[in-house]
């Protein structure tokens, strides 16, 4: 038997009534649950329904390119692509224009529309099955975090994520050494090269020439390394546990207060620290009298660490500057009588420059 209704449009289930096609488009239009109760609704009544719902295109058998279009185009319901079966390249474009997540349910995507949707969200790469190089690409060059939803990412894939956010390398599995070093290259302070498994000895360097503090993530640094580090932050020694003389002379070389991080430095780092900086003798315990004498020889002001400074260097730190003078405990009579001499000697110096004006 025959469906009476089967070649009519616009027909209510209830009553088989066959309604104006105007009163429809106002009823669907005011009230989204209508819909359901039309059979064969016309293309222009399906239009007002998926244009007040998307979802009522779920109720469509068939629905025109029209009226997929009209329903994904709403972002509240650009999703209901999943209920739109093969749906042409237009319609998957419209409705990741409008979110790219929603790739998500659609099967085999063009190349074309995997890149409309990662432009729009980024993360959307993490819904497309095996995305091409440019897609990838696409995806890391807005942001380099992408990476993470990358499996097997290429060389130049990797490479365009940490020139965007150098610290995307720490989602980069086994990234190459070209990576590696675009990444310490690129950063603006000394962690990154701690989320890079086994970096090599040119990495290493690399990174502690950037950052001399980088040595703190480095395991078991060569000597090598160790000395690029110091060279750069003479404090970066605080970080290796073994250094030997010659990295503990480059570290105070660059900077005295350095030897505050090294435990028993010998005579000769404690001399070479205190000629680059006269005040690291204060990090010094028992400094001897020839490490004093070098201390206040490059800054009057050593004077003021020292507790009990010989006469000798007491002396030598007046005839560096007389104004140590007001510096020393416990002057001894030698040294009052040189501060004596010398203020005389400057007393004479200033009245025989007056004549000579005058």
């Amino acid at each position: 038997m025959t469906d009476k209704n089967a070649d009519k449009t616009n027909v209510l289930k209830e009553t088989g009534e066959v309604m104006s096609e105007s009163v429809l488009i106002e009823l669907v239009g005011r009230n989204r649950d209508v819909f359901q109760a039309i059979v064969n609704p016309s293309e222009e009544v399906q239009l007002a329904a998926v244009q007040k719902n998307g979802e009522a295109i779920k109720y469509i058998e068939n629905p025109s390119e029209e009226v997929q279009l009209a329903a994904v185009q709403n972002y509240n319901y650009c999703y209901v692509i999943k209920y739109i079966e093969d749906p042409s390249e237009k319609v998957q474009l419209a409705a990741v224009q409008k979110d790219g997540d929603v790739i998500e349910h659609i099967e085999h995507p063009t190349e074309k529309v995997q890149l409309v949707a990662v432009e729009q969200n980024l993360n959307a790469i993490q819904y497309i099955e095996h995305p091409t190089e440019k897609v990838q690409l696409a995806a890391v060059q807005q942001n380099g975090f992408a990476i993470k939803h990358i499996e097997n990412p290429s060389e130049e894939v990797q490479l365009a994520a940490v020139q965007k956010n150098f610290e995307a390398i720490r989602c980069i599995k086994d990234p190459t050494e070209k990576v590696q070093l675009n990444a310490v290259a690129l950063q603006k302070d000394d962690n990154v090269i701690e989320h890079i498994k086994n970096p090599t000895e040119e990495v290493q360097i690399a990174a502690v020439q950037k950052n001399g503090h980088a040595i703190k993530h480095i395991e078991k640094p060569t000597e090598k390394v160790q000395l690029v580090a110091v060279q750069q932050n003479g404090n970066a020694i605080e970080h290796i546990k073994e250094s030997s003389e010659k990295v503990q002379l480059t570290a105070v070389q660059k900077d005295g207060h350095a030897i505050e991080h090294i435990k028993e430095p010998s005579e000769e780092v404690q001399i070479a620290a205190v000629q680059q900086n006269g005040h690291a003798i204060k990090h010094i315990e028992n400094p001897s009298e020839e490490v004093q004498l070098a201390a206040v020889q490059q800054s009057r002001y050593a004077i003021c660490y020292i507790k009990t400074p010989s006469e000798k260097v007491q002396l030598a730190a007046i005839q560096q500057n007389s104004k140590a003078f007001d510096d020393i405990r416990n002057p001894t009579a030698k040294v009052i009588g040189l501060v004596v001499s010398l203020a005389e000697q400057a007393s004479k110096d200033t009245a025989s420059s007056d004549i000579q004006t005058s």
